[in-house]
């Protein structure tokens, strides 16, 4: 895909053009906004992508930045975006850096402070207090096997 992404973007999409996509990329991630919303918001009267986007238009209409990824299919102005914004996230992993597309699912989850403070109220053990509490069982147990002479690799965790 990195070829069919460099032969159709890397004449459009310019340096500054890119960081406006990488900037609006974080900012749709920070706000948990969902990709295709995100997607229409570029090529919108004040998206980045709006004045690169008058400019291809006919080759948009045309289906030439159409694309397939898995069983979706980004056509038009979804397919146009959806591109460059993929191309800006493989340039930003190839220069090594971490820059995701926002998630196709608005996230609606109870943040997580809120739910430890839910749970925290039942005096449920935490996965960790758990964690500690079983290797500890575990450590007495080995060392009470091994001070009745049998021995036991604690390491590997084999009796």
């Amino acid at each position: 895909m990195a070829g069919l992404l460099d032969k159709r973007y890397m004449e459009i999409v310019d340096d500054a053009l890119m960081l406006s996509i990488a900037k609006s990329m974080n900012e749709a991630n920070d706000a948990k906004t969902d990709r295709d919303t995100w997607l229409r918001s570029l090529v919108g009267t004040d998206g980045v992508l709006f004045d690169t986007y008058k400019k291809v238009k006919r080759k948009v209409d045309a289906g030439e930045f159409d694309m397939n990824r898995g069983a979706m299919k980004f056509t038009g102005v979804l397919g146009f975006s959806y591109g460059a914004a993929a191309y800006v996230s493989k340039e930003a992993r190839r220069a090594g850096y971490v820059l995701s597309m926002p998630s196709p699912v608005k996230d609606k989850r109870k943040p997580k402070e809120e739910l430890t403070a839910l749970f925290g109220s039942l005096g449920l053990k935490t996965t960790a207090q758990a964690r500690k509490e079983k290797n500890e069982k575990k450590l007495v147990n080995a060392v009470s096997e091994a001070a009745s002479g049998r021995q036991l690799d604690i390491m590997d965790g084999a009796e």
